[in-house]
């Protein structure tokens, strides 16, 4: 067991069993493209983050979280082009993984650029978003195109992460969409 204080929520001292893997819960039904876009990566992508045998670390240093977002989504080389709203909604650069993880921070150009959508059917289907840079699965990293509420939603429950399951810096933890 290892307990602290320096996570800990309204000044309370809190434990956590250091052998149990803390887990980032996704609802789809809550998150929508957001969490849509974050299952892309382990599912499809090479080095599968987040999922149990290729677990995040936590970056706990903002300053390099915010030099990771940049470097995903602003890149000079190849920024990330937000689609107009007929084809998303307020469109925003949506990044996994996240900025504040070990892994994050992949320049945009090595990204898989993809769109997730759903259907009429209800189901979640992903997209190329750009017809001059193809996905071929052995991206590190996705940029996804997210309404920005739904990206702000999911970035304030990864944010909380710390505090709820006391996520220490370079801890492991795992990510499920549900």
């Amino acid at each position: 067991m290892r307990c602290d204080n320096s996570l800990a929520v309204s000044g309370t001292t809190g434990c956590v069993y250091a052998d149990v893997r803390a887990q980032l819960v996704l609802p789809l039904s809550q998150y929508r493209a957001a969490a849509a876009t974050y299952a892309f990566a382990p599912t499809y992508l090479i080095d599968h983050w987040g999922a149990d045998d290729s677990p995040l670390r936590r970056q706990a240093d903002s300053g390099i979280a915010n030099s990771n977002r940049r470097a995903t989504c602003e890149t000079p080389l190849d920024p990330f082009i937000p689609f107009d709203d007929s084809v998303v909604v307020d469109d925003s650069c949506d990044e996994y993984p996240f900025t504040a993880t070990q892994q994050g921070g992949t320049t945009g150009g090595f990204c898989a650029d993809i769109v997730a959508l759903q259907e009429d059917d209800g189901l979640w289907y992903f997209y190329e978003a750009r017809a001059d840079k193809p996905v071929d699965f052995n991206e590190p990293c996705v940029r996804g195109h997210v309404p920005l509420g739904e990206n702000e939603a999911a970035g304030g429950k990864v944010g909380s992460l710390p505090q709820s399951e006391r996520v220490i810096d370079n801890e492991a933890y795992t990510v499920a969409i549900t």
